[in-house]
């Protein structure tokens, strides 16, 4: 792909945080790609993954969800942001999950899980075919996936030894000319959703030449860099007035001057969180936050470590 100028090493001066220029505004949701589901709960589309104008692949981010609910309003109060630790700043969240898993009790562990950080990444993707939304299909979107699909997608650019054996060869799913396109599918399985069934197809190249692929991701990518960009995270202390308020719906005020409704007939002891994803797998030790770099260039000959962590997605099909 030298066509891409891919020089990843570069990069990494360039896309350290405070580096960026101004920040686009973009609407909530007109960036990104969602798979729709069915009735039964299913979906499938094809996408074709890009990198962006800066020829990033994609970026990690570290992310928190969870909800409290209050009966005397019968419905939930929803945390649902990024983590600052994405980019190595403090974070209120991940302290609150280092004081409960400090306590050492089982129930204060259990507790703490509902706090824990969950991963989540950013990449350009083409829509190739999108039965359920059919104006889709040619457009270049933001798409958001797990760490399952990540694995999944490492595997396909570097199979393993035995595989090898078996004939299985590298496809670099990035390469327009070289690569493959995703089918992607979702189904619902034990009450939670996943991608399990997602399919890698044979290679093929989706664009006439590599100078109109290169024109077409220079022209309507997206710049991942905005996603490690301080700007796009809320302040440290907007994030705690926020998670207060949802644990204990008693009304903060957050350091741009405004307020959280309070809800004095909630209790602060004995509330329940509901992250709508399974139980996490404890972990020993909260990882240490990690800097914004520049994610690894999956490549055939780049060996790529992922840190898997509670990679369901449903929090992502319901932001």
């Amino acid at each position: 792909m030298n066509a891409l100028n891919f020089d990843f090493a570069s990069l990494q001066q360039q896309l350290q945080p405070g580096a960026l220029s101004e920040k686009k505004e973009y609407g909530p949701d007109e960036r990104f790609w969602k798979l729709s589901r069915n009735d039964d709960d299913t979906g499938t589309a094809v996408i074709r993954l890009l990198v962006d104008k800066n020829r990033l692949p994609f970026v990690k981010v570290f992310h928190h969800q969870f909800s409290v609910y209050d009966p005397s309003k019968q419905k939930k109060r929803w945390f649902i942001e990024d983590s600052p630790q994405t980019i190595g700043l403090p974070c209120p969240v991940s302290e609150k999950w280092q004081e409960l898993f400090n306590e050492g009790t089982q129930e204060a562990k259990d507790k703490a899980k509902m706090f824990s950080r969950k991963i989540k990444y950013i990449t350009n993707i083409k829509v190739i075919n999108d039965p359920s939304n059919p104006a889709n299909n040619g457009k270049v979107f933001l798409w958001e996936f797990g760490t399952k699909l990540l694995d999944k997608f490492i595997a396909t650019m570097n199979p393993n030894e035995d595989d090898k054996k078996l004939g299985i060869k590298p496809i670099e799913l990035y390469d327009p000319m070289a690569g493959a396109n995703i089918m992607i599918k979702i189904k619902k399985s034990a009450g939670f959703f996943n991608y399990d069934d997602s399919l890698i197809l044979p290679p093929s190249a989706e664009w006439s030449s590599m100078e109109s692929a290169v024109a077409e991701i220079d022209d309507k990518t997206y710049a991942l860099a905005d996603f490690l960009d301080p700007k796009s995270f809320k302040s440290y202390d907007e994030l705690k007035g926020k998670m207060e308020y949802v644990i204990t719906g008693v009304s903060t005020r957050n350091n741009n001057g405004g307020t959280q409704q309070a809800n004095t007939s909630s209790q602060t002891e004995g509330y329940t969180i509901n992250t709508g994803m399974p139980p996490a797998k404890v972990e020993e030790k909260q990882p240490e936050p990690q800097h914004a770099t520049v994610a690894d260039r999956p490549s055939v000959t780049t060996q790529t470590t992922v840190t898997s962590g509670d990679d369901n997605l449903d929090f992502l099909d319901d932001l």
